[in-house]
């Protein structure tokens, strides 16, 4: 049984309560035991209270930003919100190498891939960071199998 349940006027407003609740994990099990306690109605009434002071923000972009070590990028949301605009970061990934980095940056800039990106951004808050860090490796992997291949065409 759900301790809350709120509707969504539309998706855009659901995927951004997905976020919001995603970023408060650490609360669950706090909010589990409060709804327990104080009984439904109560609590729906915390839920609103808190929602109203701590807004919902929609999704307007989507960031990749090269990190100063040569390895690393970040990546994230850029969120609208009551308070204005501001980028959340949702995953810092260190590849195995510099070069590893490259090649994603090549991938990224090569095809822009936006949507791409965008969709890990999702997984990354549906599922969690090791599943960020697979995709990102991933990318890095195969555009490095990609680039071996070519090689192979242009030597034959």
């Amino acid at each position: 049984t759900p301790h809350w349940v709120g509707e969504m006027a539309d998706r855009r407003t659901l995927e951004a309560a997905v976020r919001w609740f995603a970023r408060r994990r650490d609360r669950w099990q706090a909010w589990g035991a409060l709804a327990k306690a104080v009984g439904h109605a109560t609590f729906d009434r915390h839920m609103r209270a808190l929602i109203a002071a701590e807004p919902f923000e929609t999704v307007s972009g989507t960031f990749v930003h090269i990190a100063e070590d040569p390895c690393e990028i970040l990546l994230g949301k850029v969120l609208d919100g009551s308070n204005g605009t501001r980028q959340d970061v949702l995953h810092q990934h260190r590849f195995t190498s510099a070069a590893a980095r490259q090649r994603f940056c090549t991938w990224f800039d090569a095809d822009r891939n936006f949507e791409q990106i965008g969709a890990i951004v999702l997984l990354g808050y549906q599922t969690g960071a090791v599943a960020v860090a697979t995709a990102l490796d991933d990318i890095a992997r195969d555009a490095a199998a990609a680039g071996v291949r070519a090689r192979r065409k242009r030597h034959c």
